[in-house]
């Protein structure tokens, strides 16, 4: 695997340069790169004169200005700009003490253990999960995802049409039509769910399979299944 680079900044056209946020540069690197021992470097934009070497840097006026402008964390000239960030990935001993680590750690294993926690791994996770399953389990898992959007729809456009009913009839009817229509719509959503699990479980998928597919507890899938005589 290659290099992959990541800059974000969120800035809008036509703002004034006092209102430019911060660029952060990424870099995943799944080879050698250089001479070092830590896979983690950081790197920040300086800059000295050519002739009497000092550093660049802001004036007093300009700090106050920063600081009227609710940015306390720009102090001095390099946070204005560009910050780097390189994470050698194949250098990583697979031990994670910080969020940063459990990133790293999945990012080389294509892994992410239960336990791991930093924010955003929930999402890797299941897509994660999505990218394991088979063509044929993907096709039935976005399958399902299109009727769990159509039916929720369904049952939105039920509720809609019970309200409406309700004020020509009176609120309280209305609202008890819409209750109905609703209750009897989430009986059918319930039904056309175990028949998904009944007719995955024919197919011979496994009961995870099943679970990830249909969003149900591998306990909610058996207990289905034995409601209808078959596990």
């Amino acid at each position: 695997m290659g290099d992959e680079t990541f800059v974000a900044s969120k800035s809008q056209i036509g703002e004034p340069y006092s209102k430019v946020r911060k660029v952060y540069h990424i870099n995943i690197v799944y080879f050698k790169l250089g001479q070092g021992n830590d896979y983690v470097y950081y790197g920040a934009t300086e800059f000295r004169g050519i002739h009497r070497h000092d550093l660049l840097q802001l004036t007093d006026e300009q700090k106050e200005f920063f600081v009227g402008e609710n940015r306390h964390n720009v102090k001095d000239v390099k946070d204005l700009f560009p910050e780097y960030y390189i994470l050698c990935v194949e250098d990583f001993d697979n031990v994670a003490k910080s969020s940063l680590d459990e990133w790293i750690y999945y990012l080389k294993n294509n892994d992410i253990p239960e336990e791991f926690t930093a924010p955003g791994l929930e999402e890797a996770r299941k897509r994660l999960q999505y990218d394991k399953l088979s063509d044929e389990q993907k096709r039935d898992y976005d399958h399902h995802l299109k009727q769990k959007v159509f039916e929720q729809g369904s049952i939105s456009t039920a509720i809609r049409k019970g309200e409406s009913k309700g004020l020509v009839k009176g609120l309280v009817k209305g609202r008890a039509e819409g209750e109905a229509e609703r209750a009897q719509l989430k009986s059918q959503l319930k039904t056309e769910q175990e028949n998904v699990v009944i007719n995955c479980y024919h197919e011979g998928l496994p009961i995870k399979t099943i679970s990830t597919i249909t969003g149900l507890t591998p306990e909610q899938v058996t207990e289905i299944l034995k409601r209808h005589g078959i596990e």
